[in-house]
Formats: structure tokens, C-alpha cells, sequence
């Protein structure tokens, strides 16, 4: 049986001394945690794949992309404005 206590994040079982879990009830558990790992590594990979995943808004109150990344042989710090 599914316990009354729940972590905070993906609500995986936490039971109670007076509670008895079920198979049923970590097969559940194990998909959550399937699926978050899935989730986190679909995000590493799209930021991965990005040359400039980062922004910030500079002191003139424009918006900027930024990375690091390799320009003229040299890696360093690469940033453009956003223009939309």
C-alpha cells in the first residue's frame, strides 16, 4: 500500500513503521525516478547542444546569450545581444 508520507519532489513513497509496502508500490516508485532521471538528461543534452544557453541583462538594459565556447583558436567567455 502506497504510504500517507511523500518525498517533496517526485512524491516517492516514504513509509511509516506502522505501514507495509507493496511491490506494486516500488515498480511505482522506480518509474518516477526513471522518468525524472529521463527528464534531467533530456535538459543536459539541449544545453549541451547549445553554444549560448546562458542570458543576462546588462547594465544598458539589453538582453545577452552567453557561453563558453572557442573564437579565433582561443576559448573564453562568448556573448551577443539577444535581437528579437
Amino acid at each position: 500500500m502506497p504510504s500517507e508520507n511523500k518525498t517533496p519532489n517526485i512524491e516517492l513513497n516514504q513509509w511509516q513503521g506502522n505501514e507495509h509496502p507493496k511491490r506494486e508500490d516500488f515498480v511505482e516508485d522506480n518509474s518516477k525516478i526513471d522518468a525524472a532521471i529521463k527528464e534531467t538528461n533530456n535538459k543536459r543534452v539541449t544545453h549541451e547542444a547549445e553554444t549560448m544557453p546562458h542570458s543576462f541583462i546588462g547594465s544598458d538594459g539589453k538582453t545577452y546569450r552567453w557561453g563558453l565556447g572557442q573564437q579565433g583558436g582561443l576559448y573564453g567567455f562568448l556573448y551577443e545581444e539577444v535581437v528579437e
